[in-house]
């Protein structure tokens, strides 16, 4: 019998989470989370961002509280969640949305970003070109 193959496309294994994690919103009404989607097309791009979370609401789906981009770590971003291409993306997915938090996740380390409106986590000129920079602490500039 041949060994089990444990390959996955990175669509196939975002649903799988989307799955995980509405089960977990929904056993923990507790959580200011309510529910997650996957492959959403954002605001003024045609690029989809792959993994989203809405904050908790009643009668609905709540505001967007979280959203990021996946890479398996087989994949040509999936080396390392602090890939500057890989964040550049999720970050201007996020700010595109108005998301204040955003991530990174190679499956095996996951990145988490604060960007709140009141910081300097705008773009500049420059920066819109497609162009994002890292400070010293480590935070998206």
């Amino acid at each position: 019998m041949p060994p089990l193959s444990y390959r996955q496309h990175e669509v196939s294994f975002c649903a799988d989470v989307s799955k995980w994690s509405d089960r977990i919103f929904e056993t923990h009404p507790e959580s200011p989370f309510g529910s997650s989607e996957i492959e959403r097309f954002g605001r003024g791009s045609l690029k989809r961002q792959d993994f989203r979370v809405y904050e908790r609401k009643e009668g609905g789906r709540g505001r967007l509280a979280l959203c990021g981009e996946v890479k398996l770590p087989g994949a040509a971003q999936g080396s390392s969640p602090f890939g500057m291409a890989l964040m550049e993306d999720a970050f201007l997915k996020a700010t595109r949305e108005g998301c204040r938090y955003f991530f990174t996740w190679n499956v095996e380390h996951l990145a988490l970003f604060d960007c709140p409106p009141s910081l300097s986590c705008r773009l500049t000129d420059k920066e819109r070109s497609g162009r994002v920079k890292m400070d010293s602490g480590n935070k998206l500039s």
